[in-house]
């Protein structure tokens, strides 16, 4: 996503919850998760308003295997299921080899619940031909 000016909002106590556990499940910036949010809600008329050609394309997934533990007084923590190396996981570079000239390795790294470093590490190993 493209930077630009930086306009601050407020949004909900909820909003903020579901957005920061967005942020952690994605390794994306806040800014980028909370961009994508906005953009995906919005309607067609403001888009087009906008200048906006359409809203972001939805990506497949892959099932995620997230773990979020949410305690009873609400205060919440996030955890993710450790995997691998995605060298030993054929699932994951199958997916990878499959969408890495078309997705980047953000959108990728998001659908098969892996960290955008290692996604990013294997993509450019896998260009150069080391794998």
């Amino acid at each position: 996503m493209a930077t630009g000016v930086n306009l601050r909002i407020e949004v909900s106590e909820e909003a903020r919850k579901a957005l920061n556990f967005e942020v952690a499940l994605t390794n994306e910036s806040l800014t980028v998760c909370a961009s994508k949010a906005i953009l995906k809600g919005i309607s067609n008329r403001a888009l087009e308003l906008a200048g906006i050609s359409s809203a972001p394309k939805k990506q497949p997934k892959m099932p995620k295997n997230v773990t979020v533990t949410v305690k009873a007084d609400d205060s919440a923590q996030s955890t993710m299921t450790r995997k691998g190396p995605i060298r030993k996981d054929a699932e994951a570079m199958k997916y990878i080899d499959a969408h890495m000239d078309d997705m980047s390795g953000t959108d990728i790294a998001a659908n098969i619940s892996r960290s955008v470093a290692s996604v990013n590490k294997y993509i450019k190993a896998k260009r150069e031909g080391s794998v």
